[in-house]
């Protein structure tokens, strides 16, 4: 559990942030989400859990439970190789290029999503 104040991860607020993220993603892409959230120990910076969607609960308990599988399978270390270690990800179809993506290197992609991981 990360220990930064406001942004602890917990499984409630996590599968939040995981339906936020990729409720359109399928349960392969809420599972990389939460491998995401795993590898960068924090919700800072994870839009999902701000959505509007999340906010006023526009969400069915399906896809609760599907967000909460995927949370559950992300503690799997087999469940994230291809992930690389990435504990970044954008949606660029939606939301543009990032300003951080420069620092980072592409791992995968998976539907909308595209994931990164700091340069070495």
């Amino acid at each position: 559990t990360s220990k930064e104040s406001g942004f602890s991860i917990n499984d409630h607020n996590t599968i939040l942030a995981i339906i936020g993220e990729a409720e359109n993603q399928g349960a392969r892409g809420m599972r990389y989400i939460g491998c995401g959230i795993r590898n960068r120990g924090t919700l800072k910076g994870v839009y999902g859990l701000n959505a509007k969607r999340v906010i006023n609960r526009q969400y069915s308990i399906a896809t609760y439970n599907m967000a909460k599988e995927a949370w559950e399978l992300s503690a799997r270390p087999e469940m994230c190789v291809e992930l690389d270690g990435a504990d970044h990800w954008e949606n660029i179809n939606s939301f543009g290029r990032p300003y951080w993506v420069d620092s980072m290197v592409e791992t995968y992609r998976w539907k909308d999503h595209i994931f990164y991981k700091k340069r070495r």
